[in-house]
């Protein structure tokens, strides 16, 4: 290993002393040899995760769907909802329908069936390109249909 990934046969390729409290250094070593490329102490993104990322959402698995629509909420929908004092679960995906269930301020306020819902479903549709139909877990029971 030394020979194929170091400088020279006199030098070591990888000094695990040096910074041994830093995760996955070996790996990170290797690979900024094996590429000449220093790195800057970020991640690389996972070999797979970058593949999943740039396939269009028809051809992509429930997991990675699931995946990106947490994400949207996350980034966009989230901080708004929280800002009123209410938050937004994932329960189900199922084709193009998407499940969701409110909770704090959310669940009882009526515009969250209307104005609110259209809101998360236009930044998921928009983000995601997609044609996503929201629904709301347990609307019909709190009176909003």
């Amino acid at each position: 290993v030394d020979a194929h990934l170091g400088q020279g046969a006199s030098a070591a390729a990888l000094h695990l002393t040096a910074d041994a409290d830093q995760p996955f250094y070996v790996l990170t070593k290797a690979a900024e040899r094996m590429t000449a490329k220093p790195s800057d102490g970020a991640a690389a993104p996972a070999a797979g995760a970058s593949v999943a990322a740039a396939l269009p959402w028809a051809d992509i698995g429930l997991f990675e769907k699931v995946r990106r629509i947490e994400a949207v909420l996350d980034q966009h929908v989230r901080a708004a909802l929280a800002s009123d004092g209410g938050g937004i679960d994932l329960v189900d995906l199922k084709e193009n329908d998407l499940f969701v269930q409110y909770h704090g301020a959310c669940g009882s306020c009526s515009s969250s069936i209307g104005g609110t819902l259209q809101f998360i479903q236009d930044s998921l549709n928009n983000h995601l390109a997609t044609q996503l139909q929201v629904k709301v877990m347990g609307a019909e029971l709190a009176g909003f249909t």
